[in-house]
């Protein structure tokens, strides 16, 4: 994975920890998506300086499923930036 993409991947991971509470580096699934979306932005944010990350029930939690919504951004472009 390339280096900007894992620092993308570590933001995603990173909110869904913040906003579910769970550590999901173990499961492969829920992994591979964070992982495509992580390639996905890195490569829209080459292009356009941002990128919105939308993975609909990407994890299931004791409140229902997850639904990851973020905007990420190229460096120094804004809150959150990757």
């Amino acid at each position: 994975m390339r280096a900007d993409a894992f620092g993308i991947l570590e933001q995603l991971l990173g909110e869904v920890r913040r906003e579910t509470g769970l550590d999901v580096r173990d499961d492969e699934n829920v992994m591979a998506r964070l992982e495509t979306a992580a390639l996905r932005a890195a490569r829209d944010i080459a292009r356009f300086g941002s990128a919105a990350v939308t993975l609909p029930a990407l994890v299931d939690t004791t409140e229902g499923p997850y639904h990851l919504f973020i905007t990420v951004m190229a460096p120094g472009r804004g809150e959150g930036a990757v």
